[in-house]
């Protein structure tokens, strides 16, 4: 299954219905096929906490073999529950500069979604720029 993107529905009519593509992921075709939506729920009882740049983590995988993800994208960490995370934990996103002596660049915010034993989903939730593969996260604590 690979996800061409998200659109909804604005008209229905006795034998067709219109649409609007909301966010694009790929080129939509005819012959196409729509599966209902379904967020990924997460949980937001946990308390925000303080960013710890101290040990990040690191986003090792985007949807669909991409590279780059932004605000509303769902990327892939490498931590999990081995490293005591949960569901509805935050997360800054950000880059070292100047190798690691110089300012952090903060380039986002995100919510931990689903905590697999050394992975966890992290679901986009603000950035300013672009979020690659790599880019590393403080998780708050």
């Amino acid at each position: 299954v690979h996800t061409a993107g998200w659109l909804r529905i604005v008209d229905v009519q006795e034998d067709v219905s219109y649409a609007t593509i909301t966010q694009a992921c790929d080129g939509v075709m005819a012959g196409d096929y729509l599966e209902p939506y379904a967020p990924v729920a997460v949980s937001s009882e946990l308390p925000a906490g303080e960013p710890d740049y101290s040990q990040p983590a690191h986003l090792i995988l985007a949807d669909e073999r991409r590279q780059l993800g932004a605000a509303g994208s769902l990327m892939v960490m490498d931590r999990g529950s081995d490293d005591e995370l949960k569901p509805g934990q935050r997360v800054t996103i950000f880059q070292h500069t100047l190798g690691g002596v110089g300012p952090i660049v903060r380039l986002g915010t995100g919510t931990i979604a689903v905590v697999r034993k050394e992975t966890s989903l992290v679901r986009i939730d603000t950035s300013n720029q672009a979020v690659f593969v790599g880019d590393l996260l403080a998780i708050h604590r």
